[in-house]
Formats: C-alpha cells, structure tokens, sequence
C-alpha cells in the first residue's frame, strides 16, 4: 500500500473513532495498523497532513463538539460525545479549540467580544476584525458598508467595538502585510472552520510569498489527490485575506479562479509580489490588448499588457502548452533530463531506452533499482562515464532524501530546490528549471541561460545578437508571474525561425 494511503487510512480511522464519541486510537495503534514505527508513522503523518495525529484528532473533536454545542446539547453532554473520557481533559483546550468557552459557543457567541476596524488600503476597503484569541476576520471591498454587513452576519451575537484605539496598531500590521505580504504578519490568528478546512488552511500558509500552486498542488500535498473541489471550496470559505493566502492557489492551467474579495485583487496581490525594486507592475486583468479571445488566459493577457510585441508572437503561435503536468517523480524526471544532455533526442532516446528495457513490466526502475545495476550494464546501454556517475548519484541523493519527492517538492519554493538539486553531479541551475517548469508546472521559472530561450527574445525583438543572461534577466523581470509562460512563447519564436 502506497504511503499516501497509509495515512488516508489512519485518518478515517481517527475521524471514525471521534464520530462513535470514542477515544482517538493512540500513536502505538495508529502506527501498528500501518505496519509502521511509532517514529516513523509519526513523522509521516505529519508530513503527509502538515499535523500530528493528536492534532488532527484535536481538530475533529472540535468540530463534532461544535456540532453537540450548535445543536443545543448541554455543555457535560458534548463533552463526552466528542470522545474525551473527562471535564478536566476537555477544559484543557476548551478554548484554543472553540475560540471562547464552551457555554458562550453553545450561545451562538453571545457576549463575545470582537473588535473591529475599516480603513483603506491600496485594494480598497479593509475590515479588520479580532477576538480575544487573535484575528478572526480580514475582508477587503470597494464598499465599507458591505463589509460591516458581512461582519454583523458572521457575529450576529457578538459585541462590536468599532472604536478601540488600543486596536489601532493591529489594523496597521495588518495594512502593511497586505500591501507588503513579504514583510510577514506577527499577529496570533483566531481560524475557525472544520478540520479539512484547517489543514488546507494549514498548507496555504507554507506558500512563500511570489509562489504559486494548484488547487491539485494542494490536494495532493494533504494526501487526499481526489478532494480537488474540497480544496477549492476551503479556498473559498477562507475568511481572513492574505493572512492565509488562498491567493495563491490557481487553477491546473495556471489561470485565475474565483475569490472571494475579486479576482482583481487576487491579479494584484499576486503582481505585487512579484514587484521588482518598487516598480510596480501592469495589470493583466484590465488589459485590452488585441488577443482572440481562445488566447485570452490572464498569463497571456499579462505579457500583451507588458509589450505588445507579445501579441503578434501569441496569436501566430496559439494556446501555451504547459497545461499538462507530467506524473514523474523529481528523480525519474532528473535521470531523464541527464540521458538527453548533450546529445541528439533520438540518440538519448534510444539509449534511455535500453536502459528502461532492463527493468520489464516497469516504467521506471526505482532508486535502490538504479543503483543495484552494474555499471557496465549501463555502459553497455550507451551512458558515458561521467553520465552514469551522474545518473548514480541522483539515485543516491534521492536514497538520502536530498532529491524530494513530488509531493514534498511542490510545497518547496524555486530557489530552495535550486539550491538543494545543483548539490547533485551533473545536475545544474538549468536542469532544475526544466523540472520546475515542466514537471512541477511552476509558472514564473525563466531559464535565462537557455539558448533557445535567447534566441526566440532575440527574433521576436528583431536584434542583431542574443541578448545576455543577465540582460534577458532584467528585461524579463517585468513579465513576472508568468515568465515560464514566456520563456515557452520564446522557445516557439525560435522554432519558427528555424522553420522559415
């Protein structure tokens, strides 16, 4: 059984155990049904969910004993129907888990105390709003008014102060984390929702600001690959903007979906944090740029927007062909790129072939496979020397376990897996681009060292000479978020070239 399913197993085992009102199952049992260490299940989990299996066990409890609570079961009864086994247990963690304590809850929140301010930021209005335990509501709109409706509606028991001076500096950290995400937010969080909810919630804080996932990205980094829609709809239900930055969550093919403060400002949040030395950058989406309008994806409307030279080169190529994101493993995809380095595809490819065709019935061997095979075997499929030293030691790298897994590399940012894979032989700034940009579909990777990416700049500008590194790294600043989208426009601006 695969490990992802291991710990979806563990977690229904838990999340059944808290729906009969039992016990969760300790860390010994947990680990003994997954035929698994306590330390090694443990860590596990944790890296699978982003939580513990107490606290995940925590968060469950918390929901069936809002559940107990919202229903009006007196407070002794929700207690034991949640699984604790006693008052002092539960009393323990009463309020971390409810927010406010357990009869208050059970009172829809009445004489909750929140306090609350509306002021103006550079994406319109901004409510900020907190309880006792930290901030329980950041909303943004064009209106005040209807983000003082929205606060009575999620509160309707609570007591409003609106004039607290002593929450001024709160309002102001807040403000300047939302027109500087960068800068980070050292105020506690008051986040209330169920225990998915949580742990998605949970992930989107491990985005760095600048980075981009998928709504899939996240569903599989929680182990659960199917809850694709779940994800999207904790995304949705998130109401504390940019402090849990669902922002940053996109569709598969890298365009925009629904948010709840305007897709407007979701474009500019994420252009903001690609601003560059305080130059701000043009919006995508109120771009009028001559695009048809099969080409119209925010990425592309975004480039139009930056040059209209991007305008002729998009509609002469058509739809960007990064939609699909290979199933590889970093390792798998690694060996790969090394096999074609430096010689002809089709030389590569049937010399990788050879190589594959000893392990039959397999797409791929693993790394302890890799590693096991005799070096004159692999010469004799065709590798070099110093390519089977290189192919050698991404197995062993990936044995101890500096080269991650998919699912542990989608929630590491560009320069960290930069920085971790040019430690491999062989492997170098450029092959880790081509992994970021084709195998972890990263939307803003520019291979500025790339020849055909110099190139396809070169012939779309209509220049005498390639322009340099470092040059197309400054001209290509300004295209951020999208620069993988380009750089594959540029690729096909060479391309055609050749072909003319």
């Amino acid at each position: 059984m695969k490990k992802s399913d291991l710990i979806a197993a563990a977690c229904r085992h838990i999340e059944a155990a808290v729906s009969a009102s039992l016990t969760p199952p300790s860390l010994t049992e947990l680990a003994a049904a997954s035929g698994l260490s306590p330390h090694h299940f443990h860590r596990l989990f944790k890296q699978t969910t982003g939580v513990t299996p107490k606290a995940y066990a925590q968060v469950h409890r918390s929901k069936q004993l809002k559940k107990h609570l919202s229903n009006g079961a007196p407070v002794t009864e929700a207690i034991y129907a949640s699984g604790y086994d006693s008052n002092a247990a539960f009393y323990a963690h009463s309020t971390n888990m409810l927010g406010m304590t357990p009869a208050r809850f059970r009172k829809g929140g009445a004489a909750e105390t929140i306090r609350f301010a509306i002021g103006q930021c550079n994406l319109g209005a901004i409510l900020v709003a907190a309880t006792a335990k930290g901030l329980c509501h950041i909303a943004l709109d064009d209106d005040a008014d209807v983000l003082l409706r929205e606060l009575q509606d999620r509160f309707p028991k609570a007591e409003l102060i609106g004039d607290d001076p002593g929450f001024d500096d709160w309002v102001a950290k807040v403000v300047g984390f939302v027109e500087a995400p960068a800068i980070g937010l050292d105020l506690p969080l008051d986040i209330r929702g169920t225990a998915f909810q949580q742990r998605v919630w949970q992930a989107l804080q491990t985005i760095p600001p600048g980075g981009i996932v998928s709504y899939a990205d996240v569903a599989r980094h929680l182990g659960e690959p199917n809850a694709v829609r779940a994800v999207a709809g904790a995304c949705a239900a998130n109401v504390l903007a940019v402090a849990i930055p669902c922002h940053r969550v996109l569709r598969g093919d890298g365009t925009l979906s629904g948010y709840r403060w305007g897709l407007e400002r979701k474009q500019a949040l994420l252009q903001r944090e690609y601003t560059q030395a305080g130059e701000p950058l043009k919006s995508a989406v109120s771009s009028t740029a001559a695009l048809p309008d099969a080409l119209r994806t925010p990425a592309n409307e975004y480039l139009a927007a930056c040059d209209p030279d991007w305008i002729g080169l998009i509609t002469r190529v058509g739809p960007c062909g990064l939609s699909a994101k290979s199933q590889r493993e970093p390792y798998q995809a690694l060996i790969r790129s090394v096999a074609y380095q430096q010689i002809h595809g089709k030389a590569a490819e049937a010399i990788l072939g050879r190589f594959l065709a000893r392990f039959p019935g397999k797409d791929f061997p693993s790394a302890a496979e890799v590693l096991a095979t005799d070096e004159v075997a692999m010469r004799a499929c065709g590798f070099s020397a110093s390519k089977i030293a290189a192919i050698r030691d991404i197995a062993q790298k990936t044995v101890d376990g500096v080269v991650p897994t998919k699912s542990e590399a989608e929630m590491l940012d560009n320069d960290a897996l930069i920085k971790r894979l040019t430690t491999i032989r062989g492997v170098g700034r450029w092959t880790v681009e081509m992994l970021l940009i084709f195998n972890l579909e990263r939307q803003d990777v520019l291979p500025v060292d790339d020849f055909g990416v110099r190139e396809g700049w070169k012939v779309l500008k209509k220049l005498p000479q390639q322009p340099k590194p470092r040059e197309l790294a400054s001209i290509g600043a300004s295209w951020a978020p999208y620069r993988s989208t380009a750089a594959w426009y540029l690729w096909q601006s060479a391309n055609q070239a050749k072909q003319r």
